[in-house]
């Protein structure tokens, strides 16, 4: 299984396309995978653009952080939760 860890912090104009180049060439190798966004305490929308792409893709896991912990927090946090 591929997983793939992505932390985001107030990305909600690029999350949705992010998402679908990833899940794109990741559905092109043909193996299992994952995508695990981490949602360092966005003040915008991330998370729920992150919680709309998830309805339909449930290789999607979200993990949303209280308050922003810093980049190595969430990298932390999301290959912690990655299987």
């Amino acid at each position: 299984m591929i997983s793939v860890v992505i932390p985001l912090l107030n990305e909600s104009n690029l999350v949705d396309r992010l998402l679908i180049e990833t899940f794109s060439n990741l559905n092109a190798i043909g193996e299992s995978f994952e995508v695990v966004c981490v949602d360092d305490g966005s003040t915008d929308s991330t998370l729920s653009h992150l919680l709309h792409f998830r309805e339909k893709n449930s290789e999607l896991k979200i993990v949303s952080l209280s308050r922003n912990f810093g980049l190595q927090a969430a990298l932390t946090a999301g290959l912690d939760y990655a299987k």
